[in-house]
């Protein structure tokens, strides 16, 4: 049965590096650093911060703010980079927050707001649709852990939702084709 779907795959993937910062709150309200101006010095610093647009040469260019490539480049250098307080003095975010290494998914995909990772596939030749959901349902009841569901989308979905209205619509079909001919013969 196990040769019904072929082609299985998930786009997730669970062991992805990440960085994790832990932030000091704590700290960071000791010293007068607002945990928002944390989480800006890091966007402006790792990521990037749009300031504004300007006009030249009959052109309009974005302004945004990012640091050099070499001081991003390695996450040790997280710690090195600093914040200004309400004093205005500046900090250093390796006082404020702990770097270490975790793992997680590349992204999280939601669906009804559950975590969710969406598994397709292909059926063998030969295999119907309604074998190939048996045989996934069979497969995810056996190897889930019980805190985990499943649910169909898209096609599947649809098909199961449609179920067995085939053989109602074809006898409401032959009914209707009956009285059409009975009310044509009666006249």
């Amino acid at each position: 049965m196990l040769d019904s779907a072929i082609r299985l795959f998930n786009s997730s993937r669970a062991n992805t590096p990440w960085v994790y910062l832990d932030i000091d709150r704590t700290k960071c309200l000791a010293l007068g650093v607002s945990v928002s101006e944390v989480f800006n010095t890091l966007q402006v610093y790792l990521g990037s911060y749009y300031v504004n647009n300007f006009n030249e040469f009959g052109q309009t260019w974005q302004v945004n703010v990012q640091a050099d490539r070499r001081v991003r480049d390695r996450v040790r250098d997280i710690r090195k980079l600093q914040v200004r307080n309400n004093q205005g003095q500046m900090i250093l975010l390796g006082t404020l927050l702990s770097v270490r290494d975790t793992s997680g998914p590349v992204m999280v995909m939601r669906y009804t707001m559950y975590s969710a990772a969406a598994i397709t596939g292909d059926t063998a030749p030969g295999t119907s649709s309604g074998q190939a959901v048996t045989l996934m349902q069979e497969i995810a009841d056996k190897e889930l852990p019980r805190q985990m569901a499943f649910d169909w989308t898209e096609l599947t979905y649809l098909q199961l939702q449609a179920g067995s209205t085939a053989m109602y619509v074809f006898a409401l079909a032959v009914v209707f084709v009956f009285l059409v001919l009975a009310a044509q013969y009666e006249s």
